[in-house]
């Protein structure tokens, strides 16, 4: 069993890389939905009945809290990490270890740490503005974003040091190092051996499935821990599962022959599960729903569904892809700071959640757009702190991409 070469592209390992044309296109395509897809969870925040957010709307929506919330909380970053899992197997195939971790500084921590500073204060200053009483400025607040609060890890209410949505990023440039060395020993001929072994189970029928197990077993233990250990393991799981699927091609078998039985016990019973009123179920159910089915067989059999239904369908580029191919990553790093301050302005408005929500995610979609086109794409020295390469008139002459 030899390398998967085939299938290598020039650049990858996380939601920033830009677009070349030998690509996975699938990846591609579900990197950027799933990015884009944040936008309408995050505004629910503003209206759920769950934990507390930057700015919370007066009146919550059973709704949203009931729906939209557990399908992003069980899909959305488990699916992201996995997908970066698989992206680093390409971007591994034509780079060596040296200039894969110097890009990884390059394009996860210096934008995570330009976004703490810049993107995530304002975050936190409006949501002390909206849990508070206070009134100062932003400069005069700006100091007290560096003090940390424990009791408000997320710097919703209290306007202290936190690393808000960018913990994805951060999460990713340590994934990247703590992985290397094994994802380097998988590579060699030893390692094919066990990927090949792994890939001929899997690909027996129900084995597959079955990798929800240990998922249900972290995820099991972080919610009754809540150690941030455990939440770190939890999702280098995804990591390190994105990461194996690439090496043999018996896991995309796998994954195509079990799509379908995936789609039914995925979203589908979720749906059906969902729409059953909790009175009417017993409370076996309830208990079995809420300890192993909705944050581990479900997240599991869902993502299964996407990547085959994905590896079938989306395998050509547009100019859709072509442009938020590339945004994608700016666009993650920026639309939280965006929708949080348009949010704080059109909660208090006079009018029914539904038009809050659409109002804001629509907002927020335009105004990230915007600031990407505007502050980051045409700009060097933008792009450097937001990950991304220089554009090519702005090259050097003979500089490499």
């Amino acid at each position: 069993m030899t390398g998967r070469s085939d299938s290598a592209k020039p650049d990858s390992g996380g939601v920033e890389a830009p677009l070349f044309p030998d690509r996975r296109w699938d990846i591609d395509w579900l990197r950027t939905v799933a990015v884009l897809l944040l936008v309408p969870y995050h505004t629910a925040r503003l209206f759920d009945t769950w934990d507390p957010f930057y700015v919370k709307n007066q009146q919550l929506s059973d709704g949203l809290s009931h729906w939209l919330i557990p399908l992003g909380t069980a899909v959305g970053m488990q699916l992201l990490f996995l997908l970066s899992g698989s992206a680093t197997w390409l971007a591994l195939g034509v780079r060596r270890a040296r200039r894969y971790a110097g890009e990884r500084f390059l394009r996860l921590l210096v934008p995570f740490v330009f976004g703490l500073l810049v993107l995530v204060p304002p975050q936190t200053y409006l949501g002390l503005r909206s849990h508070s009483n206070y009134n100062e400025a932003f400069l005069a607040y700006y100091p007290q974003f560096f003090e940390f609060h424990p009791d408000d890890f997320e710097g919703y209410t209290q306007g202290g040091l936190t690393p808000a949505h960018l913990w994805f990023i951060l999460f990713l440039f340590l994934f990247a190092l703590v992985s290397l060395p094994l994802f380097l020993s998988l590579r060699r001929p030893a390692g094919q051996r066990v990927t090949g072994a792994l890939g001929s189970v899997f690909a027996r029928p129900g084995m597959l499935l079955l990798l929800a197990v240990p998922f249900i077993v972290l995820e099991r233990l972080l919610d009754r821990y809540e150690d941030p250990l455990l939440m770190f393991t939890y999702f280098l799981a995804f990591f390190w599962v994105g990461y194996l699927l690439m090496t043999d091609r018996r896991f995309d078998y796998a994954i195509d022959q079990h799509k379908r039985t995936a789609l039914l016990l995925g979203p589908v019973l979720w749906i059906v599960l969902r729409a059953i009123p909790g009175a009417a179920q017993p409370e076996w159910l309830v208990d079995a729903l809420a300890s192993v089915y909705n944050r581990g067989f479900f997240t599991w059999f869902t993502i299964i569904a996407i990547l085959g239904y994905g590896k079938k369908y989306l395998t050509r580029p547009n100019r859709f892809l072509g442009y938020f191919g590339e945004a994608a990553y700016p666009f993650y790093i920026i639309h939280q700071t965006v929708l949080v301050a348009v949010g704080f302005l059109i909660v208090q408005w006079q009018i029914g959640i539904a038009g809050k929500y659409l109002t804001v995610a629509l907002a927020t979609y335009v105004g990230t757009t915007l600031a990407y086109e505007l502050l980051v794409r045409r700009l060097t020295i933008s792009r450097f702190f937001f990950g991304l390469k220089a554009r090519r008139k702005d090259r050097a002459p003979g500089a490499v991409n």
